[in-house]
């Protein structure tokens, strides 16, 4: 396949008949999306992932005061 480097593929296998016929055969369903979270780098052991998590959610926690601060600023101003 001629697609850029980088470019993430993957591959479903339907093991439902009754699925593969109706939809994918018949061609009613073309193709699906997916959605996730995925990391270009090696996941740490457990523990420092778990740590590192929940520093992040206390400085999204942080993130977010400082949002309503300045949207309150903002109104004052206006």
């Amino acid at each position: 396949m001629n697609v850029p480097v980088g470019t993430w593929m993957g591959a479903v296998k339907v093991n439902n008949d009754e699925i593969w016929q109706d939809f994918v055969k018949s061609g009613e369903v073309k193709g699906f999306s997916i959605e996730g979270f995925f990391l270009d780098r090696e996941e740490r052991p457990k523990e420092k992932i778990k740590d590192k998590f929940n520093s992040e959610i206390s400085a999204g926690v942080k993130l977010l005061k400082i949002k309503k601060l300045l949207i309150n600023a903002s109104k004052k101003k206006n």
